[in-house]
């Protein structure tokens, strides 16, 4: 099963998400990606995703962004964008694919919220937002796992 998780930049938010399952989906039969709707250039994971991911064991340092293309799409078995709006601008494609799309939250079955931009914020608005990913990714490996989560990602933050 190939996830694909989408987000703006793909700096920030999906590449988190992208490592937590690397971590918590077993590693034969998912194939993890994530990618951006607006990346004008590749560059890598912002500097507070990557200290807030390392601090939970988590490693970015090879990131770089990437454009979401119509293969992505068509090459995908779920997209799990971070808010409702990414879900809408990827709707028509999705559904002509079709390649199922829901939200983060939507498909963990929370509360279908956003998971908010910390894009320029301090180090702390960064690990919350990786606090609700690492919740929210655990959930969706619980629904789509036999057994559930094969390995936790740690939540811990300093």
């Amino acid at each position: 099963m190939k996830l694909l998780f989408v987000c703006t930049g793909n700096t920030c938010r999906s590449p988190m998400a992208e490592a937590v399952a690397k971590v918590v989906f077993p590693k034969e039969g998912y194939e993890i990606a994530s990618a951006g709707l607006a990346v004008p250039a590749p560059s890598d994971a912002s500097e507070n995703a990557q200290i807030a991911s390392r601090e939970v064991g988590l490693d970015l340092t090879n990131h770089q962004s990437h454009q979401i293309t119509p293969e992505d799409i068509a090459g995908a078995d779920l997209i799990l964008t971070m808010t409702k709006a990414q879900k809408m601008a990827l709707s028509a494609a999705c559904q002509a694919a079709k390649t199922p799309l829901f939200t983060l939250t939507e498909f963990a079955g929370m509360a279908d919220r956003d998971i908010s931009d910390p894009y320029g914020c301090g180090l702390e608005i960064y690990r919350q937002c990786l606090d609700e990913i690492i919740d929210a990714v655990k959930a969706c490996a619980q629904i789509l796992t036999k057994d559930g989560p094969a390995r936790g990602a740690k939540k811990e933050t300093k």
